[in-house]
């Protein structure tokens, strides 16, 4: 940092964001404000880039108009020091955007140390881990940023279809004193003299609220799950978007959920082209730094491979092969078409049965597990029936030995239950179901999972004095927004993640 002196705000105040200078501000003054992104001098002439969350604007800084003083102060800017620029706004059919800013006066709120610890704009593609440790300048990078506006696109769409539909917003309790579904994935905390829990979901709580006769109730809040997978695809604190309403089935709560999504993708592609399209550059350029990898992979592949033939031949051990890393295939959008295909529990099962059969017959030395009823589908069992179903679709009717204690059991045959998932191609989405409201089917649902009823007499009060039948569902917001841009990592889509690993920044 150098040691010229910082300009307090005062009085000044932007008059305009970036992406709103058009032709009508031609010739006028503006006072605009950012991030320097770049700068470049040459000779007598500065040009400045100059980013906000909006998009970026050349200034340009002549020496024989703006005097010595403003001038070296300009060209002397590190790169990503905050400034504000009043300038006027002179057309150049030279420039991309069609005009320029030409300074009149300069302010410096707050000047960047050098070197930056994370490039914004170099095109040197820098690891996720790294990426994370500097999460304040990953950050300022508008492909970046860009899967945050179709993140917070999704949330606009989710409470315009809430709103539409008569849903009342709730917020449930956070640290609670039993376990909502079960299960050991919980993280403990000291509640004062009491032993307590981070909540996996509002489950319970939203039930209750069918009981206190709110009939159709959201939230949109943190879960906290304790999972100790570390993939691309797992993640220990996540929003979560959570709808419970009565006197309907699961049927109903599908209906919800499609309308949703589908509007989701509406606004996204309405409103977020250009960040969809933002997105996937940053999917492209992280695919070159995939195949460069892979490359390297290759060469090692192809030397462990030479090893290995020595190390048969000599009756020493051989070394696996290293795995490519994956890439990834840059979404194209597409407003889905209602209501989105159902395929049953039994009938997916028996078509990736079915194949795994007739892989068997023909691959006798790589035989695949072939799947019995009350199995979960693994992803690359999914991937099966993303061949049929590579859209949208939900798997309906699941063995109610697979779903919590909570899912209605299907009436005809309570082998299986009202739950259901909504996946895309191989990925699953997000689950939910028509639930229990009859209180002795619910203790019996507990026994049966191996849960002390007791622990749920808060919960099982709410079904003694009158609960309509009701049915909900919870969506990752995360997930969600991983599907719809297409990017590789959870993490992509969470501003500071927390996985097994990571408890900061």
């Amino acid at each position: 940092m150098s040691d010229q002196k910082l300009d307090d705000l005062g009085s000044w105040r932007r008059t305009r964001y970036l992406d709103e200078i058009g032709q009508c501000d031609y010739e006028k003054e503006v006072n605009i404000c950012g991030w320097v992104q770049d700068i470049r001098k040459l000779g007598g002439i500065s040009f400045l880039q100059l980013r906000d969350r909006t998009g970026i604007v050349q200034v340009t800084a002549i020496k024989e108009q703006i005097g010595e003083a403003m001038f070296e102060r300009i060209s002397n800017l590190a790169r990503e020091s905050v400034i504000g620029v009043r300038a006027k706004v002179v057309p150049n059919a030279q420039v991309k955007k069609g005009f320029e800013a030409i300074p009149i006066e300069v302010m410096v709120f707050s000047e960047a140390r050098t070197p930056l610890p994370l490039g914004v704009v170099d095109k040197v593609f820098a690891d996720l881990e790294t990426r994370l440790d500097n999460r304040f300048l990953d950050l300022r990078k508008l492909n970046i940023q860009a899967i945050f506006r179709i993140r917070n696109a999704i949330l606009k769409a989710t409470r315009e279809v809430f709103e539409e539909e008569g849903f009342w917003e709730i917020h449930t309790p956070k640290i609670v004193a039993t376990a909502t579904e079960g299960g050991t994935d919980l993280f403990a905390i000291k509640y004062f003299e009491r032993d307590a829990y981070l909540n996996q979901s509002p489950q319970l709580f939203k039930q209750i609220m069918m009981s206190a006769g709110f009939d159709r109730v959201f939230e949109i809040g943190p879960a906290f799950r304790a999972e100790k997978h570390n993939t691309v695809r797992h993640i220990n604190e996540f929003i979560s978007i959570d709808v419970e309403m009565s006197f309907t089935d699961e049927e109903g709560a599908m209906g919800v959920l499609e309308r949703l999504i589908k509007r989701a993708y509406e606004r996204i592609l309405e409103r977020h082209g250009a960040d969809m399209a933002l997105v996937t550059d940053f999917l492209l350029q992280y695919n070159k730094r995939m195949d460069l990898e892979n490359q390297k992979i290759n060469q090692e592949n192809k030397a462990i491979k030479e090893a290995n033939k020595k190390a048969k031949k000599e009756g020493g051990l051989t070394r696996p092969l290293i795995p490519l890393k994956d890439k990834v295939n840059p979404v194209e959008l597409k407003v889905p078409t209602i209501p989105f295909p159902r395929i049953t529990y039994k009938d997916a099962l028996e078509l990736i049965a079915g194949e795994a059969v007739k892989w068997n017959e023909s691959h006798p030395d790589e035989k695949r597990h072939v799947m019995e009823f009350g199995d979960d589908f693994s992803m690359e069992e999914t991937k099966v029936l993303a061949k049929h179903y590579p859209g949208l679709y939900f798997i309906t009717r699941w063995p109610t030995v697979l779903k919590p204690f909570y899912v209605q059991p299907y009436e005809p045959d309570p082998t299986y239950s009202r739950g259901f998932d909504l996946m895309c191609g191989e990925k699953e989405i997000t689950s939910g179901a028509q639930r229990v409201h009859n209180p002795q089917m619910l203790i019996q649902r507990l026994l049966d999972q191996g849960l002390d009823p007791d622990d749920f007499k808060f919960y099982l009060d709410a079904f003694y004095f009158g609960m309509p039948p009701h049915a909900g569902w919870g969506l990752g917001l995360e997930r969600t927004a991983m599907i719809i841009t297409g990017v590789y990592n959870i993490r992509e889509t969470i501003l500071f993640p927390r996985d097994r690993t990571r408890l900061t920044p």
